[in-house]
Formats: structure tokens, C-alpha cells, sequence
């Protein structure tokens, strides 16, 4: 994994420029106050959602992960973390309410694997993001067939063996983070669009409702990762960079 970018000690991260994508990955282990202190940030709700879950480190995971959220996006606008309110779109996609009661321009996407968590922010455009630790999937060539689309079929079945594991993932993350994006999650069905997914050529969304000029509305790009896991960014146009940042508790 690279060597993330930081703002200078101290300063609130400026908002992401019109071609820009803030990454922010936060990972659990890095976060050492104990997790009722972390909390303190969240909500009742989001903390009794977090004592829902029936494992510790799960716990553990979306209360950091929420924790840093309402932090980064609390310091982009020069406000208190708690202060922050959140609604959900019509398909469950959650997004930040503005002082004045409507959706911010300052959009953001979570996506979590493990102990880590990806927090993609942009100012005035969609974005979705998701990570996957790279793993055994035991009916991965039965998802593809039973669910991709006939180009992504085609590209999975041209791949040696040995590459089709992380060939699947390189598909998976992109076609969640693409799903995300636009909102719909798995309400969009996975074959209405297809993605490049051979490891070694660039991450592209290939076509949407077999239009490649849908697709070209788009950009989708890999984010850096930890070690032995795979994600990807999407956000409607162009964008020019992505910054990648480390969160600290501190």
C-alpha cells in the first residue's frame, strides 16, 4: 500500500476540487481509545444500531468507521461532528442534510471490509466506493455466469485460472462501487452494465443498458488499498486526481 497524502497538522482538509475525489481510509487498529469513547461523536441511534451487532470487532468497526465520518465531514465545514445529520435516499443511500434541510453538495460513500474502512467525499457529485479483502469464493464462476453481464462472461472465461479469483474481485468492487453511485445498490440488476475486469488492463466502466456513452458520464478508478484487498471509485464526469488520506483518531 502507498504512502497516503496528508493535509498539514492541524488544518481542516480543503473541499475537493470540481475534478478531485478524497479517499479516506480508516483503519480500526490504528484507532486506540476504547470504543465508548470513539462513540461519543454518534448519535443514540447510531450507537444503540452499533450495540445491534452481535460480534465485538463488528461493533467495534462501524462505530470507528461512523466515528470518522461524521469527523472528516465535520471538518470540511468548520462544524461540530455531532451536529452533523444524515438522510437516506429512495433506495437507501445515505447522504448529508444542510443547514438549511436539503441534500449537501458535499457527497460521501463508506464501504468497509475487515478492519478497514474507505470514506469516499466529493463536492457536487456522486461517488461510490467499495474494498474487499481478496478471499476464496467457492461459487465465484457460478455468480458470473448466473449474474454478470455477457462482456464481463466473456472477459472471466478468457482469464488463466489462477487470475480468475482476483479477476472477480476486480469486477465485484467495481460494479458495487458503480451501484452505489448511482444510488440504487443491488436494486440495479448486475447485468445492465459491464465493467472491465482483467487485473491487469485499466479499471473502465465498458458500457451501461449497452450504451458505452452512458458509461462515458462516469469515472471509475482503482483506490489505494492494504495489502491482500481490492477497491474501486466511481463518480459521475471526469475526475483529474484522487487523494488518498489516513485518518487518525487525533
Amino acid at each position: 500500500m502507498s504512502t497516503p497524502d496528508q493535509p498539514p497538522s492541524g488544518a481542516a482538509p480543503a473541499l475537493p476540487a470540481g475534478g478531485e475525489v478524497h479517499v479516506w481510509h480508516i483503519a480500526v487498529a490504528d484507532v486506540t481509545d476504547d470504543t465508548d469513547a470513539v462513540a461519543s461523536v454518534l448519535t443514540e441511534s447510531e450507537r444503540a444500531r452499533a450495540a445491534r451487532f452481535a460480534f465485538p470487532h463488528l461493533a467495534r468497526r462501524f462505530v470507528c468507521g461512523r466515528a470518522a465520518l461524521r469527523r472528516i465531514l465535520a471538518s470540511y465545514l468548520s462544524t461540530e461532528a455531532p451536529l452533523l445529520t444524515f438522510g437516506t435516499g429512495p433506495r437507501g443511500k445515505p447522504f448529508l442534510i444542510s443547514r438549511e434541510g436539503g441534500a449537501s453538495p458535499l457527497e460521501f460513500n463508506m464501504s468497509d471490509s475487515g478492519g478497514h474502512v474507505l470514506l469516499a467525499v466529493t463536492h457536487g457529485r456522486a461517488v461510490g466506493i467499495d474494498i474487499e479483502a481478496i478471499r476464496e469464493v467457492a461459487d465465484a464462476d457460478e455468480i458470473v455466469e448466473r449474474n454478470f453481464s455477457a462482456f464481463e462472461r466473456a472477459a472471466y472465461r478468457r482469464l488463466a485460472p489462477e487470475r480468475r479469483r482476483l479477476g472477480f474481485f476486480c469486477a465485484w468492487t467495481r460494479k458495487e462501487a458503480y451501484m452505489k453511485a448511482v444510488g440504487l445498490g443491488f436494486y440495479l440488476p448486475l447485468d445492465s452494465f459491464s465493467v472491465a475486469i482483467d487485473p491487469d488492463e485499466p479499471a473502465r466502466l465498458v458500457e451501461v443498458d449497452g450504451d458505452p456513452v452512458k458509461a462515458a458520464e462516469w469515472t471509475l478508478r482503482p483506490v489505494v488499498v492494504p495489502d491482500g484487498h481490492v477497491g474501486a471509485l466511481v463518480a459521475r464526469g471526469q475526475v483529474e486526481a484522487v487523494r488518498t488520506r489516513r485518518w487518525s483518531a487525533g
